[in-house]
């Protein structure tokens, strides 16, 4: 295998969408959330709007098989 291989999840989420889904899995208040504009913080360094990884590369040379953000958090704390 040669070249850049990005490796992500299997879905493209939101930094919105990460924060609902650790809401959701650690059972937080998703209320608490205040969405915000990127370009209403300030930020030491831009941020792309589009921060998403493209995996097909590493999928198809190598026959990976991706799991959601979700289904990554429940495994890495050991939940259902």
């Amino acid at each position: 295998c040669k070249g850049i291989y990005h490796l992500g999840g299997n879905e493209r989420l939101s930094r919105m969408k990460m924060a609902e889904v650790v809401c959701e899995v650690f059972k937080f208040d998703k209320d608490l959330l205040i969405p915000v504009q990127t370009n209403e913080v300030n930020l030491k360094a831009q941020r792309g709007l589009d921060c998403s990884l493209n995996s097909t590369k590493i999928i198809d040379d190598l026959g990976m098989s991706l799991t959601s953000f979700k289904g990554g958090l429940r495994k890495s704390f050991g939940l259902r």
